[in-house]
């Protein structure tokens, strides 16, 4: 593997957590909230899936565990930002240091402990052009969010569900007056902000040494 064809392969794959926080915290900010605890959201969630695969679980379940911990994290600042209306700004930011100091706290007795990565899936054809080969040989977590990032296009722009989240983020008020549930709509959206957060979080590294945004 050639030194840009290396750089090339890495970047794409060290962008894939920060592209799925951002898809996820893209349909927050359309449906007219702003959560600012994402990071603190990745944390745990990179902890909650170190574990499950650290005890013999497959890598398959530790994603899942994941987004329940990240849609569960977001929901309690869906709770204070929409119900008792507290500063969304205040409010994230609790919630990102909750999120980073919980993931310290249940991640201290696994620190310096290893774990296997998950395969990376070869493209054919593809993955043997020179240069940019190693691009198309990555884990199946990269090209999910690939395709992740063009259904969600595609349904903000295109679909009744998109254009019902962009009214109620875009004007609420008119939003209500025709029948749609603001509320529960925003809450929907918190709670993929979170689940897609919680996906980041596990992106595969070898250890947890560090509770950061990947375990």
């Amino acid at each position: 593997m050639s030194g840009i064809e290396f750089i090339l392969t890495g970047m794409l794959a060290a962008a894939t957590p920060f592209l799925l926080a951002a898809l996820g915290e893209l349909v927050v900010e359309k449906s007219g909230v702003m959560n600012l605890g994402i990071e603190g959201i990745m944390s745990l969630a990179a902890v909650v899936s170190f574990i499950i695969v650290y005890h013999g679980a497959s890598h398959g379940l530790a994603f899942v565990g994941a987004g329940f911990a990240g849609v569960a994290i977001a929901l309690v600042f869906g709770v204070l930002a929409l119900e008792f209306r507290a500063d969304q700004v205040a409010t994230g930011l609790a919630i990102g240091i909750f999120g980073q100091g919980l993931a310290a706290l249940i991640g201290k007795p696994y620190e310096s402990l290893i774990t296997t990565g998950i395969d990376k899936i070869r493209l054919p054809f593809l993955s043997d052009l020179p240069m940019v080969g190693g691009l198309f040989t990555q884990d199946i977590v990269v090209w999910l969010t690939l395709a992740a990032t063009l259904a969600i296009a595609l349904v903000l722009r295109h679909s009744r569900l998109g254009l019902v989240i962009r009214a109620v983020g875009e004007n609420p008020h008119a939003a209500r007056a025709i029948g749609y549930p603001v509320i529960a709509i925003r809450y929907g959206a918190i709670a993929f902000g979170g689940a897609m957060a919680g996906f980041a979080g596990p992106m595969p590294r070898r250890s947890i040494r560090r509770c950061g945004p990947t375990a």
